[in-house]
């Protein structure tokens, strides 16, 4: 019943209608509309639930017939200070560099005087501390957001800056813990040397299982001439790291300038160098490359 002031008014009985009883929202099943009394035949449902596991693997890493994924390239590129490292890393589109050393210049003065040699859509991410790579990293495997899915390549140069700050982190951090042997905060013992290689190499390896972008590190060159056998070339860490940074990636080129009919080159040393005078780190996992590349760029390697 419906009260309106003090009147009471009766309510309308319901109008019944005898329609055939048919089970709503039954896919590829009769239904009546019980307004018009029209038959409808309702499509057939497809469940929206979310992807399975097995289902999420197959879309991201595995494509039938010709359709089939190219992987990502993941490279190390190592010289001397100066050769070219970070001009090499301007050149390819869609790049985020991670800048340890200060470089940015280098991609800022080719933008301004050399434009046809940057990429579209480079850009330098100034580093500050592990910890805010670490988050960088996160964002760039888990975020869906646009800004960071237009970045193809993700580049870290170089991996010295990051592996010489992350020392000093760690020295800084031992003297805040005992401020009473102030040369605790300049001086590294065999336990921070091992700390900070171990989170380099987690480090390195979280930015290699980023599955859908090329990864670039570069790094500077260290030499070794043992008094008994050849010289040793390799990036500039301890061999060990070198050696486990290298089996990380699918290429190693060790970059150098050579002269070529008088005229001072730079060079992409890709094949290793065994000989009795000289022992040099390279890896090419690319059988389509040659053993060495004559003014790199990116088209040269990533066709």
């Amino acid at each position: 019943m419906s009260l309106f002031g003090n009147i009471t008014v009766p309510e309308e009985p319901a109008k019944t209608t005898n329609w055939p009883v048919v089970k709503e929202d039954s896919s590829g099943e009769e239904t009546v509309d019980k307004t018009t009394g029209e038959i409808k035949v309702n499509p057939p449902v497809v469940p929206n639930k979310e992807q399975s596991p097995l289902d999420m693997l197959i879309d991201k890493f595995i494509v039938p017939g010709d359709t089939a994924k190219l992987a990502p390239l993941k490279m190390l590129i190592y010289s001397d200070p100066g050769i070219g490292k970070t001009s090499f890393l301007g050149g390819i589109p869609g790049n985020l560099i991670v800048d340890t050393e200060k470089g940015r210049i280098t991609i800022d003065e080719l933008k301004r005087y050399n434009p046809d040699k940057v990429g579209e859509n480079v850009q330098v991410y100034p580093y500050k501390s592990f910890e805010g790579l670490e988050f960088l990293v996160d964002a760039l495997q888990s975020s869906d957001d646009p800004r960071l899915n237009a970045f193809t390549t993700v580049s870290i140069d170089t991996l010295n800056g990051l592996h010489k700050r992350g020392l000093a982190q760690i020295t800084e951090r031992e003297f805040e813990r005992n401020p009473t042997n102030p040369e605790r905060r300049f001086t590294a013992v065999v336990d921070d040397h091992a700390e900070n290689n171990e989170r380099i190499r987690r480090l390195v390896q979280s930015i290699t299982d980023l599955d859908d972008r090329n990864i670039i590190f570069t790094a500077h060159v260290k030499r070794v001439e043992p008094k008994n056998g050849p010289d040793k070339i390799y990036p500039d860490f301890s061999e060990r790291l070198a050696n486990t940074i290298a089996a990380m990636v699918d290429i190693v080129g060790y970059m150098h300038i050579k002269e070529i009919e008088g005229v001072p080159t730079r060079v992409l040393q890709l094949e290793p160098v065994s000989t009795s005078e000289v022992n040099l780190i390279a890896k090419n996992r690319l059988k389509k490359l040659p053993a060495q590349i004559i003014e790199p760029t990116w088209e040269k390697i990533w066709k």
